[in-house]
């Protein structure tokens, strides 16, 4: 295999592995207390509209005080 077909190979290696993430990482996920729902939004800067896995997974500090979470 020469090179251009070596980096052709692993573009469209990438771009098929990938299409299998995104749909994963785009999965709907669901915060049913209100107060940690609450919380995540705040930090997130997302206050309406479904969360997902790749927002959760950029999410990297909450501060829950005062929210009565009552179930994680």
């Amino acid at each position: 295999m020469n090179d251009r077909n070596r980096t052709i190979f692993c573009i469209l290696s990438t771009v098929i592995f990938a299409s299998f993430m995104a749909p994963t990482l785009a999965q709907e996920v669901s915060i049913p207390d209100p107060g940690l729902n609450a919380a995540i939004r705040d930090a997130l800067q997302k206050p309406s509209g479904s969360l997902t896995e790749q927002d959760l997974l950029s999410l990297t500090g909450l501060n829950s005080s005062g929210r009565s979470i009552s179930s994680v």
